[in-house]
């Protein structure tokens, strides 16, 4: 449900023309996606075999951090060549991608394997302390 919020966030933001409110649908963004940021190494590792979970978090430390590099670089060049409405259907567009990843994940990892993965290492954590 999060990922349809954060996608509507991306449209309203790619077809308003007041700055203003671009400034404020951007932030509610940015706090919405901060624990979703916070949080994605820790479910990588805790969806890995143990024994390479170190892989797996070097994995979404790589294409977060990549990903980041290569869009500031391509989406500035892009703003400074293109059109207002050109740069609303690429926040259109970027809204449509965000929500087919989401949609991807929740169709491979299942709501009861994120549950039975959080119990259990919350059963290992209560065993350690």
């Amino acid at each position: 449900m999060g990922n349809v919020r954060l996608c509507g966030n991306y449209l309203v933001n790619g077809a308003t023309s007041n700055f203003l409110l671009f400034l404020v649908l951007t932030t509610l963004r940015s706090i919405a996606m901060g624990p979703i940021l916070a949080t994605a190494p820790a479910l990588a590792s805790d969806l890995s075999p143990k024994d390479e979970a170190g892989k797996y978090m070097a994995y979404n430390n790589l294409s977060t951090g990549l990903s980041g590099a290569l869009a500031s670089v391509i989406f500035g060049v892009l703003l400074v060549n293109m059109t207002r409405t050109a740069f609303m259907y690429l926040f259109m567009i970027s809204a449509i991608l965000f929500l087919v990843g989401g949609m991807l994940f929740s169709a491979k990892v299942s709501q009861e394997e994120l549950d039975a993965q959080f119990e259990a290492v919350a059963d290992e954590a209560g065993a350690l302390a």
